[in-house]
Parts: C-alpha cells; sequence; structure tokens
C-alpha cells in the first residue's frame, strides 16, 4: 500500500509527527510511543512503515525482515 496517505492518517489519529513531504513516501519504520490510561496498557507503540509487499519495490527478504521487526514484542 505505497503513497496511500498511511501517514497522514497516522498523524491525525495519534497526533504522531510522522515525515510527509509531496510526493514522497515512508522508508524503512517509523516508531512513537503514546502514554495511555488504559489498566492493561501503560503505553501505545504506534509503527509506521514502508510499503511492504508493494510492487514497486518488490524485496521479498527485506520486506520479512521489516515485518519481523515490526511484530516482535516484549
Amino acid at each position: 500500500m505505497a503513497s496511500t496517505g498511511i501517514s497522514t492518517l497516522l498523524n491525525m489519529l495519534f497526533s504522531s509527527h510522522f515525515r510527509m513531504d509531496a510526493g514522497s513516501f515512508t522508508k524503512g519504520l517509523y516508531a512513537a510511543l503514546f502514554k495511555t490510561k488504559h489498566p492493561k496498557a501503560n503505553a501505545l507503540l504506534v509503527l509506521d512503515t514502508e510499503g511492504l509487499l508493494s510492487i514497486e519495490k518488490p524485496n521479498e527478504e527485506y520486506h520479512k525482515k521489516l515485518t519481523f521487526f515490526a511484530m516482535v514484542r516484549k
């Protein structure tokens, strides 16, 4: 899902500050950590990754590593 406005949506929903330049796309992975008042979760980690599995950049090994990194949890 490259260049579909996901960074814009995340910035609006979470008041994050992921980089958005005209005509650009996310490169790599950006992360923002937010504190919450939820009793079972004291923080929320929001990740913005570049277009995984996009046809513009077909690199299966890279996508696997980026997906794994995004899914690793404590």
